[in-house]
């Protein structure tokens, strides 16, 4: 009895808006997963001095000297919120295209979430669901080319996220996402592993750091032991 009564549970929890994972896709060097991953740095819609509304929206990463960001679609979008949130102008939305304003940067992970309006009727599952079919690009090209795709179920009723991976070696320059239902909102886009020709950095590790400060504590004590003396 009690093993029917949690396959009962289960049931229940999916027809109210559970949604069960699927399998991480790897293409290529590409990994699609159906989950949000927490890393990344947030796409940001504050500066007025970008596009906000159009068929290509700007925003940018993280702060109002980041780099930008750009969305676009064939339908009128609007971004909005200091998380990203891409809706459309009127109604909804089926296509997005994700990619960086500047040719010469990439990244290497995005993560988004997508939102699917309810159905308005009177009777009935006002629930809707449909396929999500999301194509990266990608630098350097290997034996599949630049490009890797992955279909996904979205609905009105599941948690429609995702987290996309390029591995090692490999950076995201365009990620495109096309839907057969109609799209409320894209929101939350978050980047990670930004790169190009200037945004390399030298960071010191930690031993040399320490090694630096070892040797700033000698010096203070040799001028101080010099001054007494």
């Amino acid at each position: 009895m009690s093993k029917f009564l949690a396959a009962f549970a289960l049931a229940g929890s999916l027809l109210a808006g559970g949604a069960l994972h699927a399998a991480p896709i790897t293409v290529g060097p590409i990994t699609f997963n159906d989950q949000a991953s927490g890393s990344g740095n947030n796409v940001l819609f504050n500066d007025p001095n970008l596009t906000l509304v159009g068929t290509t929206i700007e925003g940018r990463l993280n702060n109002l000297s980041g780099p930008q960001v750009n969305f676009e679609s064939t339908s009128v979008i609007v971004g909005a919120g200091g998380q990203s949130e891409i809706t459309a102008q009127t109604g909804t939305f089926t296509d997005l295209a994700i990619f960086m304003a500047d040719p010469t940067l990439s990244y290497n992970t995005i993560v988004f979430f997508v939102d699917v309006p309810q159905l308005q009727v009177d009777r009935g599952n006002p629930n809707q669901s449909g396929d999500l079919t999301i194509t990266v690009f990608y630098t350097p090209a290997d034996v599949n080319g630049q490009e890797a795709s992955a279909t996904f179920t979205i609905g009105s009723n599941g948690n429609n996220t995702f987290t996309i991976d390029a591995a090692d070696g490999f950076q995201i320059t365009r990620t495109e996402l096309l839907a057969e239902v109609p799209m409320a909102k894209v929101r939350q886009v978050r980047l990670l592993g930004v790169e190009g020709p200037d945004t390399e950095t030298n960071v010191p590790e930690p031993a040399t750091l320490g090694l630096l400060g070892l040797g700033l504590l000698g010096l203070g004590y040799a001028v101080r032991r010099r001054r007494q003396i």
